[in-house]
């Protein structure tokens, strides 16, 4: 499978990381990249950036907290960082084939004088002197790289276990015995989480660099159509309605080459098109898989019942959190909307059916956010679109494509 390469990006990240200008020394702090889900982050690290770094002699730890929500971040991190112990001490495991390649020498074992199942242990290896140890036994840097970070601060498990790779940060990086240093670099979907992990005192890394992930742009369109014309397939729409698509789409590749193959498949069928040219065709192909996407996540969302409706437009209108829905003002406001009394343990039900369901997390105590911004986008929408059709006073400007 063809998979567009952002080396450029990739190389900047990891050179101001691995040697940095002076303007870069605070990433050594923490990197956040963030973006919305399915825009290519987690290609982007595994392809890209994870290459990057391992080409520059650096051990690169990575963990996906999307992997299982059901499985408690802490656990995932800690996964992550005991595998990492176990094959560095395992003959002709994949990360000393890695590190091999990068010295063109085969390396054997090293001996790290820890056993993986004691990190992490109460009483035993702490993650900070774990993660100490690999840097200076192997003297090689080490990058944690967390996708979708965000999940730790669903629990407070997760927040000591960012405070405690702060704590391995700032024990690797202030050690004037290492030349070594201990990156951490966390992605995540939702922008106002991730800035708060950067960005509030109490967060574990208060000071940190918070960055917006770049969108693919044009260019990855275009090759993105070049792969499939060279593959042959016909009816093809133009570069700028393939971008306008793209853009319509959330900037979602897979959204995109899902909406080129619809547009494809039925070019040896003008009749499915009903006389539309593939421009044409592409723009009501992605208007549909949009309205589409939001049907689903909609009809997830009303599985739910009235009240968790309720609750979720709450929670999707606010910017920063939702705070108080248990509290008097959201209950009555709940009841007027349902015409009777809502007490607060229904709140209480809908809240967690809503966790269950990864539609929204808990920020902190009585403080909650969407688990994906772009749901909520797509929630508001069509609440709008359904106030502007129930009332035929109000305008329905502003209907078309963002």
């Amino acid at each position: 499978m063809a998979i567009y390469r952002r080396r450029a990006l990739a190389s900047e990240i990891a050179d101001a990381l691995v040697s940095p200008r002076p303007l870069e020394v605070a990433l050594r702090e923490g990197l956040f990249l963030s973006g919305t889900r399915r825009i290519g982050k987690t290609t982007f690290l595994r392809h890209d950036l994870i290459p990057a770094l391992e080409s520059r002699d650096v051990i690169v730890i990575y963990v996906d907290l999307w992997s299982d929500v059901h499985v408690e971040p802490t656990s995932i991190i800690l996964g992550g960082i005991r595998k990492t112990v176990d094959e560095l001490q395992t003959a002709g495991s994949k990360l000393l084939e890695r590190l091999s390649l990068v010295h063109n020498v085969t390396l054997g074992p090293i001996s790290l004088g820890i056993h993986s199942k004691d990190v992490g242990a109460v009483g035993e290896i702490s993650l900070p002197e774990a993660l100490q140890t690999i840097v200076s036994t192997t003297g090689k840097s080490v990058a944690l790289l967390i996708d979708e970070a965000q999940q730790a601060l669903s629990s407070d498990t997760g927040r000591s276990t960012m405070l405690a790779l702060k704590s391995a940060r700032d024990l690797v990086n202030t050690d004037p015995s290492l030349e070594q240093s201990l990156f951490i670099i966390g992605t995540g979907s939702h922008r106002a989480m991730v800035a708060e992990m950067s960005s509030r005192r109490n967060e574990a890394f208060h000071g940190a660099q918070m960055q917006d992930f770049p969108v693919l742009e044009k260019d990855f369109v275009r090759w993105t159509l070049e792969v499939i014309q060279n593959a042959g397939v016909k009816g093809l729409p133009t570069l700028d309605c393939a971008y306008n698509a793209f853009k319509t789409l959330g900037f979602r590749p897979s959204d995109l080459q899902r909406a080129l193959l619809i547009v494809t498949s039925t070019a040896t069928n003008p009749d499915e098109r009903r006389g539309l040219n593939p421009d044409s065709y592409m723009f009501a192909t992605a208007n549909a898989l949009r309205s589409a996407a939001a049907d689903i996540e909609i009809s997830q969302l009303e599985e739910q019942g009235q009240l968790a409706c309720l609750v979720f437009d709450q929670i999707a209108k606010s910017s920063d959190g939702a705070k108080g829905l248990m509290g008097t003002k959201s209950l009555e406001h709940f009841s007027g909307q349902l015409d009777r009394s809502i007490r607060f343990d229904e709140v209480q039900s809908a809240l967690r059916g809503l966790v269950a369901k990864n539609l929204v997390m808990r920020r902190r105590h009585g403080v909650y956010v969407l688990t994906d911004p772009f749901v909520g986008k797509l929630w508001l929408e069509h609440a709008n679109l359904q106030e502007m059709l129930l009332d035929p006073q109000l305008p329905l400007d502003g209907l078309g494509n963002d």
